[in-house]
């Protein structure tokens, strides 16, 4: 299980970098989709408003996806977490975005939702990191049943082997 989730993890990132090589927005410019106040988080539901903006239309996915990034388990991403979730944890990407594209300067006039390449890079990225997120969460799932079931078992199997001889007859 711990390398299938690797190997997804691994994929991830390097779609993230895929990602940042093609961004040519400050990352708050995708952050204020979401977080259109500017609060320093992501609620569930402004998660749902902004994945619906670049037509991205998945509960299943959007539960999974929020449960993993809101990593202080308080119903929010916090504005660092949703960072982490995009961005490559590669430094060389991650000082690209944080200092050459938060150098960029924006017209005030500027919608991000009207930058189309922007805005199809955000949604294939995001698409692909949720259906990530979803395989992964479908492994754990598997492994807990499997688990689950084997310890049933062995206690079913302890309960009709009566004199613990490690098998029974009828």
């Amino acid at each position: 299980l711990l390398k299938l989730i690797m190997k997804i993890e691994s994929e991830i990132e390097k779609e993230k970098i895929n990602y940042v090589k093609n961004l040519k927005v400050p990352f708050e410019e995708i952050y204020l989709l979401f977080d259109e106040d500017d609060k320093g988080y992501i609620t569930e539901e402004e998660l749902k408003d902004g994945l619906y903006k670049i037509k991205i239309i998945d509960e299943e996915g959007l539960e999974i996806f929020f449960n993993r990034y809101d990593i202080s388990k308080s119903n929010k991403i916090e504005e660092s977490d949703f960072f982490d979730a995009i961005i490559p944890f590669n430094k060389k990407y991650r000082k690209y975005v944080e200092n050459v594209l938060e150098n960029i300067f924006f017209e005030r006039n500027y919608n991000i939702l009207e930058d189309i390449n922007t805005i199809h890079c955000l949604k294939n990225l995001l698409s692909f990191i949720i259906n990530k997120e979803k395989e992964i969460n479908n492994y754990k799932i598997n492994f807990i049943e499997r688990n689950y079931n084997s310890n049933l078992i062995s206690e079913l199997f302890k309960i009709i082997d009566k004199d613990e001889k490690g098998f029974f007859t009828y």
